[in-house]
């Protein structure tokens, strides 16, 4: 769940995360897949209500 939270967010990168042991992906033609998915077009942004 934390694995995919981050790449929800784009603070890490798919490739990353498999150099790191956190994720398994099948071939780099995988892991150039899921960083375009993931790829974020602004930073996140955390907005409160207070």
């Amino acid at each position: 769940m934390a694995t995919l939270g981050v790449l929800l967010l784009g603070t890490v990168t798919a490739t990353e995360l498999e150099r790191s042991s956190r994720l398994t992906l099948a071939g780099v033609a995988a892991g150039e897949r899921l960083d375009a998915v993931f790829a974020p077009t602004s930073p996140p942004r955390f907005y409160s209500q207070f």
